[in-house]
């Protein structure tokens, strides 16, 4: 076997390889003869910490929004699109855009009972404006005291009669309460 101050050498060593492994410097002082067993005095240079980061200095955001104009002439479009599904529920969407940049559309669905609801519109210089035209249950009805049908949005609504069938619904329908 090995003698005490072998084993403590390589100790040493073995601790150096680590420390040297961490990025640390370390230095043993390992006596070259050992008459008798003692513990070896041990320097260390441990590695200093990291200076802390620089703080974080938030700068203000500014935004620069420009005005821009369109270069040439708008582009003249026109789209279709529809589709019904396995219930009898409609749906469709048309838009047209001119060489002025005006677009006019219009797009709605019908359900199966024949409620619809359709909105035209139009974006131009102007703005956006849009009418909505339907037939669904609630809209027609007169305020009690004013008498006046009221829109239920700044919007152009036409309230059409409510499909026959869907009146006789609602009047079957028991009270909730």
């Amino acid at each position: 076997m090995f003698s005490q101050s072998v084993i403590i050498r390589l100790f040493c060593l073995s601790l150096s390889a680590i420390a040297a492994n961490a990025g640390l410097a370390y230095y043993p002082q390992i006596p070259l003869f050992a008459a008798s067993v003692k513990s070896p005095r041990v320097v260390a240079a441990v590695k200093s910490p990291p200076p802390p980061p620089a703080p974080i200095v938030q700068k203000p955001v500014s935004f620069n929004i420009e005005q821009h104009e369109l270069v040439g002439v708008p582009e003249p479009y026109n789209f279709n699109s529809e589709h019904k599904d396995e219930y009898g529920n409609e749906q469709y969407r048309r838009e047209s855009g001119d060489t002025q940049g005006v677009v006019r559309g219009s797009y709605g669905y019908t359900d199966a009972n024949g409620l619809h609801r359709i909105v035209d519109y139009v974006a131009d210089d102007d703005g956006f404006r849009a009418t909505i035209r339907t037939n669904e249950p609630g809209l027609n009805e007169r305020h009690p005291v004013s008498g006046a049908v009221q829109s239920p949005a700044d919007v152009s609504l036409t309230a059409e009669d409510t499909p026959a069938q869907v009146r006789e619904q609602i009047r079957q329908q028991k009270p909730r309460l």
